[in-house]
């Protein structure tokens, strides 16, 4: 009798035990299914803040590429030429420019 008692205890402790570890886990890891929800948030609010940074970097040329033309290209009628502008000036001006077209490329890019 007491050995079939004793086996009996042993067979609850181990059952005990086995839906113990197994609850802990549970709570303990996140599901795989939650896991992907998280990262696709994340990538949305990732996607969302570099196109934000994009837009920002592509205003701040526009506006010196204005100022620019603003102070060299007087003539609005007129496209606006570098023959006026000294070597620095007009070195700056061409790369603007080139920051400006990698820029817009990006964000189309981006939009797709």
């Amino acid at each position: 009798m007491k050995d079939k008692l004793a086996l009996i205890g042993a067979l609850i402790l181990v059952i005990g035990t086995c839906f113990g570890v197994y609850f802990y886990f549970e709570a303990r890891y996140a599901h795989a299914e939650d896991f992907q929800k998280v990262m696709e948030t994340i990538r949305k609010v990732e996607q969302r803040l570099d196109g934000k940074i994009l837009n920002d970097d592509l205003r701040e040329v526009r506006r010196e590429i204005n100022e620019i033309e603003d102070a060299y290209c007087k003539d609005k009628s007129k496209t606006c030429t570098e023959e006026k502008m000294p070597e620095l000036v007009r070195k700056r001006y061409r790369e603007l420019k080139c920051d400006r077209d990698k820029l817009e490329a990006e964000r189309k890019e981006l939009k797709k």
